[in-house]
């Protein structure tokens, strides 16, 4: 029996989707409303003395 080698190691995001068209714009996720305003993963880092960032005391 031939055995069969892998062309790629991966599936795409587009093989998987193939019946819509991914979001092209950059930093939005293919599962998301490509539409929407907010980033698919949003930076959010925690705030501590020690790096003294900004701090809304309101």
């Amino acid at each position: 029996m031939a055995q069969r080698r892998p062309t790629k190691w991966y599936i795409s995001y587009a093989a998987l989707r193939a019946d819509q068209v991914p979001c092209n714009q950059r930093g939005h996720s293919y599962y998301c409303n490509c539409g929407s305003q907010e980033p698919a993963n949003p930076y959010r880092r925690g705030c501590s003395a020690i790096t003294r960032c900004a701090r809304n005391t309101n």
